[in-house]
């Protein structure tokens, strides 16, 4: 075990799973947020502290010849599910997380995400605009009919539930992901829009929203966003953020 003591806070170890330890890391960071908008700072800090700890035992787990976190630290074998979470943790330098990201792309020997863990690695492609990430794993997805799917299965076969309501995120990631919307602040109370079509030549979706609905269109190179004239939004295009009031088209 890789320690991952401080004598100046609650003591942590290590378990050796990096897949474990960067979950619990990134569930603190997700827990911050929440103290932040309650106005907890020092919860906040507690929980960013912690995670940051747990982080450094992950390095243990770093394989520098291949650029990516092993499994754990007595094993060999490497995941997407490992590389995801750290990624998605946020303490993970840039500089290593980009090489992660290629890592993502090409590797051919990772152990895959399948139905449920896939919406974390759908998240990694929509925070760091990587779509072929998200592409290539819903081609899943695109082929249940054909094996006679009408509802979306728990695991690839052998499947136990045909009808597994953790299966569906794509419909979550078609809004959140392609389409790009996402809250900008807690309670929806603003919305950006980061649309990532990908090799999509057309999108089109609407989120329900308490002040009206937010609707998006992509056409090719062209689109149209529509939202609520109160709901403070910002469309981010190549990089440009744009303050929208209402409609706005490109």
């Amino acid at each position: 075990q890789a320690s991952c003591n401080a004598a100046d806070g609650p003591q942590l170890r290590f378990s050796g799973s990096s897949i474990t330890t960067w979950l619990l890391a990134y569930a603190l960071q997700l827990a911050a947020e929440i103290e932040d908008w309650a106005h907890e700072p020092q919860l906040a800090e507690r929980n960013r502290t912690l995670a940051k700890r747990l982080a450094a035992g992950c390095e243990s787990c770093w394989d520098e010849t291949r650029g990516l976190y092993r499994d754990a630290v007595t094993e060999t074998t490497t995941s997407e599910h490992a590389q995801v979470l750290a990624l998605l943790s946020g303490l993970v330098p840039a500089a290593r997380a980009q090489r992660l990201l290629d890592t993502l792309e090409n590797a051919p020997d990772l152990a895959r995400t399948t139905v449920y863990f896939s919406h974390y690695l759908f998240e990694v492609a929509a925070r760091f605009r990587r779509p072929i990430l998200l592409f290539r794993r819903l081609e899943y997805w695109k082929a249940l009919p054909e094996q006679g799917f009408t509802t979306v299965p728990e695991q690839p076969e052998p499947s136990r539930s045909d009808c597994h309501a953790w299966g569906a995120h794509p419909w979550y990631h078609l809004l959140a992901s392609v389409l790009g919307i996402r809250p900008a602040q807690p309670g929806f109370a603003a919305v950006r829009i980061t649309p990532m079509a990908g090799p999509l030549t057309h999108a089109d979706g609407v989120w329900p929203h308490a002040l009206g609905d937010i609707r998006v269109r992509i056409a090719g190179e062209h689109g149209e966003v529509h939202v609520p004239d109160k709901l403070p939004t910002t469309l981010v295009l190549d990089g440009r953020e744009i303050a929208v009031t209402g409609s706005y088209s490109w």
